[in-house]
This record gives structure tokens, sequence and C-alpha cells, in this order.
């Protein structure tokens, strides 16, 4: 599994990467950022992500929040390496940024099955 250019593990069970979620400016107020999966390729922990429009401390706008992909491990014999897609569902009072699109991050599966 690799993201941004970043070799992970690939094509061992439950093989982990991470990305970073950080906003763009503060929000007027609270913002949750939701990462749903479209795919049952990879897991996400946390599932949701919360930013204030604070400047320190847990949840600030400006400092990146960690997510961690895990490749789930199943028996289906599929390409050598394939797509798991993590969309974002945006949520929040501030007009800036509920609904706001945000781009899906890839995560790329080396597939561990063999035929037979």
């Amino acid at each position: 599994m690799r993201e941004g250019g970043t070799a992970g593990t690939g094509g061992t069970p439950n093989a982990q990467d991470t990305f970073t979620v950080v906003l763009p400016r503060a929000p007027a107020s609270g913002t949750s950022v939701s990462v749903a999966l479209s795919s049952s390729q990879v897991s996400v922990s946390p599932s949701v992500l919360n930013f204030t429009s604070a400047t320190s401390g847990v949840g600030a706008y400006n400092i990146a929040q960690t997510v961690t992909v895990t490749a789930n491990d199943d028996l289906d014999l599929e390409a050598a390496v394939h797509e798991g897609l993590i969309n974002f569902s945006i949520t929040s009072t501030d007009a800036y940024y509920n609904g706001a699109f945000a781009p899906p991050v890839v995560a790329y599966v080396t597939d561990n099955d063999s035929p037979g």
C-alpha cells in the first residue's frame, strides 16, 4: 500500500500506512471531517476527525491529524495491485466548510492471495 509516493508493506495481510488531514483556514466553529470508505479493501482509524478554530491543542485546525489506513486481508483473488478509495464527507456550521469537496485518497493494495 502506498500514498503520496511512500511505500508501505503491501502484500502483507493487514499492512498499514498513514496520511494526514489539516484545514487551510480556521473554521468559524468546530468542523467535523468524516473519513468514509467507498471500498471494502481498506479500513481507516479514526473514522471521524474533529477540528476547531483553536490554533493549538487537540483538534486545532492548523495541526495535522493522522489517519491510519489498513489493508483488509480477504480470501478474494484480485488484481495484483488494486485501489481502495477513501472519500471525505465534510459537515460544519461554517458555510465555508459545510459540504466542501476534498479529493479522495487512493490506497494501493497488493493482493496476497493466489489461485487454487
